[in-house]
């Protein structure tokens, strides 16, 4: 389990830094309050530290991973911290997950803070910035009420030699430089330890976007704290999964889930280019445990006693098999529990991003073709035949109060994109379900109440030619139908396909609504639920930057140029990139700046009359 302790000092000038370095020590001893070792002690434990800097009200955030156990290896536990939450004026915002924290401001740039643990760790860390800005400096020490032993898992020594650091069954015994690329200098375990490092490294801080909105300045702030969130609030970290709350909560594991791929890797296409490349490094490395799932999938594969599409249809060119996990962590392998496991649109949706970040340099041609060929043939094994065409059955939808639907929408069209775009010669259509000429979400789909319209999703991301035809009336078929104490990202795509093919004003009540009543407080941080209190949700702020980039701006990658575009640029992969803005009556002019596209930074502003790109200079 992971952990947190932070702080923050709003005087100091904006800069981020992300330091990955081992940490954790511990010892044995006796007595209810013993006193620290003057020696390194004989074990130590994993852990991690993460400083994020910044002017937008979090400058500090850290968490602590570590394995702590008083009995044998297999039964280890998880040290009783929980993931950051965000620190405003030395308050805790959110839960408090601790026994016991006191924080302490010792000087302008200086913060200590105390805290103990359920399971009687107690421990101090304090937090100090330099007045010229020049370093920072951490110091730390931990112990605990009674014997304790510390072990490191298996696992864990295998994700610190991921990342390049040494990991050892016992203590370091002595200074000795670790290497994170440049991040991590002179990192020494001990009981105490002061670690000091400059503020700026280089690749460690990205430049941060600013899209100005000549409009209302509720809209300014609000896109202003998103945009912030994912740049500042993200685990940049090579081979880290990206999850729904990057390092601001402990909730959902921190595994990877499709909320990185089909909502948070979009905007940073544009906006945070190393955001990008970390969500698609984390699903390009893990390709060969995808093929080990696949493989296992296979053995107990389900086809409801009806004839495969596999059966019917062997491409020319025989493709390898993946399946990507609906909770991925570390290992790329399924973590989720139950009916979760059945969300196999997410093996398509990775295929089709990695598809869209090749077009713009993040990803290799040749490993995005691995993907999608890969998920092709994963739906080839997965699909079955009903009469002429293909249908996927037993699937929970991405509108996840269907634990088993019968062809649903979005998968079975993701799965056929995936399918023509691997193999050019297969011609079986999926099974589209409708009534009255319009789709529906999947077979018996009652139109009553959803987790989120996951039928809009063929409208976006897919752009699938049959679903934008019927664009509105699908909207008004499902609108009001997700349930109101749901995700937002539902508010944000329905807003993306509102503002694309009907009215973009209702479009910007659609997006005001999708973000409102979840960032009711000061800093407008962004929660998962209406009114919540589990922040910072990153998949909800990244929804509603792609409605303003995607919906508003009307970006489109496509394989062809948008008809009546005020701008197209050829992309790789033989894609191409539209622009065809067409912004609310409320704003009558917005700049994105600086807009990354294919390495190279440009500002994009766009008005009711339309949209120019023009390229920027190095920063």
């Amino acid at each position: 389990m992971d952990g947190t302790i932070g702080g923050q000092n709003v005087a100091v000038r904006p800069y981020r830094l992300l330091v990955l370095f081992l940490l954790l020590t511990a010892f044995g001893c006796q007595g209810p309050t013993p006193e620290l070792p003057s020696e390194p002690p004989a074990a130590v434990g994993n852990g991690r530290i993460a400083f994020l800097l910044d002017d937008l009200g979090l400058p500090f955030q850290a968490y602590v991973a570590g394995v702590w156990d008083d009995g044998p290896p297999e039964k280890l536990k998880p040290l009783d911290f929980q993931w950051p939450k965000p620190v405003v004026q030395g308050r805790l915002l959110g839960r408090e997950d601790l026994a016991s924290r006191d924080r302490q401001w010792v000087g302008a740039g200086e913060v200590r803070t105390k805290f103990r643990t359920r399971s009687g760790i107690t421990g101090e860390t304090t937090f100090a910035l330099a007045a010229d800005g020049a370093s920072a400096r951490v110091e730390w020490s931990l112990r605990r009420d009674g014997p304790l032993k510390v072990s490191l898992a298996k696992a864990d020594l295998t994700d610190l030699a991921e990342h390049g650091l040494a990991a050892t069954p016992g203590p370091l015994e002595r200074d000795e430089e670790k290497s994170l690329g440049a991040l991590v200098r002179s990192a020494r375990a001990s009981s105490r330890g002061t670690l000091s490092f400059p503020p700026r490294l280089a690749g460690v801080v990205p430049e941060l976007p600013k899209i100005v909105i000549d409009g209302p300045a509720d809209d300014q702030v609000a896109v202003d704290s998103f945009v912030r969130s994912l740049a500042t609030l993200s685990p940049l970290v090579p081979g880290e999964p990206v999850g729904p709350f990057g390092l601001t909560s402990d909730r959902y594991g921190g595994r990877q889930f499709w909320d990185a791929d089909a909502f948070i890797l979009p905007g940073a296409l544009f906006l945070l280019p190393d955001l990008a490349r970390q969500v698609t490094a984390y699903r390009v490395e893990r390709m060969g445990q995808a093929e080990k799932n696949f493989d296992e999938w296979l053995r107990t594969r389900n086809l409801h006693g009806k004839p495969g599409l596999a059966e019917r249809f062997q491409p020319a060119r025989a493709a390898r098999g993946l399946m990507f996990p609906w909770e991925s962590g570390r290992k790329g392998d399924e973590q989720a529990p139950g009916d979760a496991r059945n969300q196999h649109h997410l093996t398509g949706t990775v295929g089709f991003w990695l598809w869209q970040a090749s077009a713009l340099g993040y990803v290799e041609a040749t490993e995005a073709e691995r993907a999608v060929r890969g998920a092709a043939e994963f739906y080839r094994q997965r699909a079955v035949m009903q009469g002429e065409s293909f249908g996927i059955l037993g699937t929970m939808s991405p509108d996840e109060f269907a634990k088993a639907a019968d062809n649903d929408l979005y998968t079975n069209l993701v799965a056929h994109w995936c399918l023509r775009q691997a193999f050019p010669e297969f011609a079986f259509q999926p099974v589209l379900p409708a009534k009255g000429g319009v789709f529906l979400t999947y077979d018996g789909d009652k139109v009553t109440t959803y987790k989120q319209a996951a039928a809009i999703l063929a409208v976006w991301p897919l752009q699938n030619p049959a679903a934008e035809a019927q664009a509105v009336p699908m909207l008004d078929r499902f609108a009001g139908k997700s349930t109101p104490n749901g995700p937002a990202m539902s508010r944000s795509v329905e807003a993306i396909a509102r503002a694309r093919f009907g009215d973009p004003d209702w479009a910007y009540q659609e997006w005001r609504y999708g973000w409102q009543p979840y960032t009711q407080n000061s800093l407008l941080l962004f929660s998962e639920a209406p009114n919540g209190k589990n922040t910072v949700f990153l998949t909800g702020a990244a929804g509603c930057l792609n409605t303003v980039l995607y919906g508003f701006l009307g970006l489109r990658i496509d394989d062809q140029p948008l008809a009546g575009a005020a701008w197209t640029r050829q992309l790789r992969n033989g894609m191409v990139l539209s622009c065809k803005p067409r912004l609310p009556r409320a704003w009558s002019l917005v700049t994105v700046s600086p807009f990354w596209l294919d390495g190279k930074r440009y500002e994009l502003k766009a008005d009711h009359a339309g949209a120019t790109l023009d390229k920027l200079g190095e920063p």
